[in-house]
């Protein structure tokens, strides 16, 4: 993920210019969005569990606004 961030022109720099590669690399250690004690329940109903439940959040307060 954070060949996201080269300083090279190869790079896009809108990455650069949202986040710091630094701030991007400890956000990915530190987020989850699956729960393991509910994984193989929620895999058997929605095969998109591990993000729905975040996704579902996000446009529930989304409508809110």
């Amino acid at each position: 993920m954070l060949s996201l961030f080269p300083n090279t022109c190869t790079g896009r720099p809108i990455f650069r210019a949202v986040i710091s590669s630094k701030r991007f690399e400890k956000l990915l250690k530190c987020i989850r969005f699956d729960d393991a004690s509910t994984r193989v329940q929620r895999c058997q109903e929605d095969s998109a569990a591990a993000i729905s439940f975040l996704f579902n959040r996000f446009i529930a307060e989304e409508e809110k606004d």
